[in-house]
């Protein structure tokens, strides 16, 4: 093929061109489309990433030293080179002591934080870049190296300087970014993917399963869970660590997540007043994933506290997409088993048959539950959020996780004061004339309270040491009660 010249000058042609004329022109323009789609690519090649979220950084090498090439009204997340990341003692000191200062890490074996230290990456970015924005996918877990950073939601911002770490939150709960994060200076960031954090933090749990699961099984909002489940539960919950003075949960915040406190104490706040102290074995966060609101309280850590935290998405995972009924249920059992005169009912055969003639209610703040003078021993509450008050006296008669009802057992069958609400309450609600039937048992309500006096007068007798709650149950309620003068034989 002859070789094709490109004129400096463009060659006039009228219609009658020859085609040997129009055959130099066709390639001509042929040969300058290929130079300027070349040039394009470069130029692509070269394009300016706006959001790091949004790049697969597997694919990206990792770079050896800080490259920062600012122009103006530009912000660039600049492609490394291929060099192996190595990082300096004095930045190891750094990344621990960061480590420290996380909820997740603190205190962790030292095989663990050099595990996160030999998987880090590190990234550069300019003034002016935003990382990510509120609504991105989470893929990783950042610490930073130098430079200053703003976190930004929608109730203020926070200045993030170096050994502050973030990020976390979006991992554990597998969720979207709650806060959109931008670069006040030039910065240094070291990452951890997101997979590779999962699986150091699931390592972690897995060193203390047993002692998870003798925890869980000793609480309240998981008691109905089989062995499967529990020990799902327990190598995927994370074991969380908060300081005196530290704000676990802000009122009005999307939560997706439950905690259980395994030691210390906390103080929940409406406003600025405290309604709730919270210890060991008790657990709050839980309204929020159930009835999908925002938080209803602001938690503060009174004193050095480790929390249980378990996620929404983890829950659907060890539990189904109907995780809500059965943590409903625990509440529920849990709340008939601290009722003095109701516990009896725990047992599964009868529990199972109660929660199925359960209803759900809610009730407005300051709506009136109960009227006074009204007869109020047909029905039971197990109160999920909110107070139940006395009208009268302001006194709080049940709070959350707490059964109402039935004290009113031994008394008038009606209340002698309105019954009001204090915040919204959410209700699990059961009638007895409905569940007596379920139940089988030819006991008027009236006697329950002889019920469970007579159950707990077996139970101190050696012959029924070993006898099960049902079968004590069945036994209270064919005894007879009789009544012998001094003198009289009791049998021949």
């Amino acid at each position: 093929m002859k070789e094709i010249k490109e004129y400096k000058d463009k060659p006039q042609f009228n219609n009658r061109g020859s085609a040997k004329q129009n055959n130099i022109l066709t390639l001509n323009k042929f040969n300058k489309n290929s130079l300027l789609k070349e040039k394009k690519e470069k130029q692509k090649m070269h394009k300016s990433y706006n959001n790091l979220e949004n790049i697969n950084l597997s694919k990206l090498q990792l770079m050896k030293e800080p490259i920062l090439k600012i122009k103006e009204n530009e912000t660039n997340i600049l492609k490394p080179q291929i060099v192996k990341l190595v990082i300096s003692d004095s930045d190891k000191i750094l990344i621990k002591q960061s480590l420290q200062n996380n909820f997740l890490f603190k205190n962790k074996n030292p095989q663990i934080i050099n595990q996160i230290i030999d998987s880090l990456e590190m990234r550069n970015l300019v003034k002016g870049t935003t990382l990510f924005k509120k609504g991105d996918k989470g893929n990783y877990f950042y610490i930073v190296k130098e430079g200053k950073l703003e976190l930004i939601t929608e109730y203020g911002s926070k200045i993030l300087n170096e050994d502050d770490n973030f990020g976390e939150l979006a991992l554990i709960e597998n969720k979207k970014r709650t806060a959109t994060v931008k670069c006040l200076e030039n910065c240094t960031l070291y990452l951890l993917n997101g997979k590779i954090f999962r699986e150091i933090v699931t390592k972690v749990n897995e060193g203390e399963l047993k002692e998870r699961l003798t925890f869980l099984k000793a609480t309240s909002i998981f008691n109905v869970l089989d062995n499967n489940q529990l020990n799902s539960l327990a190598i995927g919950m994370l074991k969380c660590e908060f300081n005196v003075g530290q704000t676990i949960l802000y009122e009005g915040d999307i939560g997706k997540s439950i905690y259980i406190i395994k030691e210390g104490c906390v103080k929940c706040f409406k406003g600025e007043k405290q309604v709730r102290l919270l210890g060991p074995k008790d657990f709050f966060g839980e309204s929020a994933v159930l009835f999908n609101i925002n938080r209803s309280l602001s938690v503060l850590v009174v004193e050095n506290t480790i929390c249980y935290q378990v996620s929404e998405t983890f829950l659907i995972e060890c539990l189904g997409n109907d995780f809500k009924q059965v943590i409903i249920s625990s509440i529920t059992k849990e709340a008939l088993r601290n009722s003095k005169y109701m516990k009896m009912f725990t047992n599964p055969n009868y529990f199972n048959k109660i929660f199925e003639c359960c209803k759900f209610n809610l009730y407005e703040n300051n709506e009136i539950l109960i009227e006074r003078n009204k007869n109020v021993k047909k029905k039971f509450y197990v109160l999920l959020t909110g107070n139940l008050i006395n009208g009268k006296t302001g006194e709080i008669l049940a709070s959350r996780t707490q059964l109402f009802g039935d004290a009113l057992i031994k008394s008038n069958h009606y209340s002698e004061y309105d019954i009001i609400c204090q915040g919204e309450c959410r209700t699990v609600e059961f009638e007895w004339d409905e569940i007596v039937p379920k139940l089988n048992l030819k006991i008027e309500k009236k006697k329950i309270l002889s019920l469970f006096n007579r159950i707990n007068q077996l139970k101190k007798i050696s012959l029924f040491h070993e006898t099960s709650e049902n079968r004590l149950i069945n036994i209270g309620i064919i005894m007879k009660k009789e009544k012998f003068k001094k003198g009289d034989k009791i049998f021949f």
